[in-house]
């Protein structure tokens, strides 16, 4: 089974139940890729030992 997962659209929806389910169920290391995190995702899973955040834009290609 893999370790690591990266999810880019990190804030949406359907994102964020997967994210939810993925640290409920599994012991993946998860990386969340979108715009304001910060602002958008509930503080439990930004602060999660096995989430890594990079807060960007999909114009910004250098990210």
């Amino acid at each position: 089974m893999y370790k690591y997962i990266t999810i880019l659209g990190a804030a949406g929806q359907i994102a964020q139940r997967l994210t939810a389910t993925l640290l409920t169920y599994t012991d993946m290391h998860i990386t969340l890729y979108g715009r304001q995190l910060s602002t958008r995702i509930h503080p439990e899973i930004l602060e999660h030992e096995r989430v890594t955040v990079i807060e960007g834009s999909f114009q910004s290609p250098k990210k």
